[in-house]
Formats: C-alpha cells, structure tokens, sequence
C-alpha cells in the first residue's frame, strides 16, 4: 500500500530538505559558527552602557585580533550590535564620530576607525 502524499506533506517535506541543503552548506556553516561565537562573547542585551563605556567598548572591539593574529579593521553594525547588545541607534551614532562607513567596495556596509 502507497500512501499518497497531501501538498501539506510535500510542502513540508521540501522544507525540511532546503534546511538539510542549507545545514550541509559549507559557507552556511561557517556563517552560523561565527554567528554562534559571536553571540556567545556578546554582553546581556539588558545591559546599558554610558558613552564612555560603548567607545571604549568599540575601540576594544576594533583592536581585537583573528586567527591569524590579524587585527579586524571592518566591523558591520550588525556584529557590534552582537558583541555589545546595545540598541542600534545609540551604535551608529557612537559609530558616526569614531568610524568612516563603507557603502560600496570589497568592505562594504563596514565601519573601520578614522585615522585620527
């Protein structure tokens, strides 16, 4: 006996198999390690913090260093939203007057320190 499948069932089943092509996707799973990794350095997202301490809190960010023992000169505001959970807003202000912006070329929609 062969039971024929409802849409429901192929719409669901369709799903699941772009999930399992999306998990098995190399450059997907590094994204969501970084991500992950991220997240787990990030401070509570309760946490407000005065002026001072999100500049100093970017500065530190921007002199961290990669893998390779690089440091990391592009930051998107989406990663110092992860790493600092503060709200947006307040970053891209804070961003504004230490930071030139990025909108085109290989390190588009990043922040790198102004060279002052």
């Amino acid at each position: 006996v062969v039971k024929q499948l409802s849409w429901r069932d192929e719409e669901a089943l369709m799903h699941k198999k772009r999930r399992i092509i999306k998990i098995l996707d190399p450059k997907k799973q590094q994204e969501l390690k970084r991500q992950a990794a991220l997240k787990a350095q990030a401070l509570p997202a309760n946490t407000v913090l005065t002026e001072d301490q999100l500049r100093n809190k970017i500065f530190e960010l921007f002199a961290e260093k990669d893998e390779q023992g690089n440091r990391k000169n592009y930051w998107t505001t989406a990663d110092i939203r992860l790493r600092t959970g503060q709200k947006k807003p307040l970053i891209i202000s804070m961003l504004q007057q230490l930071c030139n912006y990025h909108s085109s070329g290989p390190h588009a929609r990043c922040y790198e320190l102004k060279p002052e």
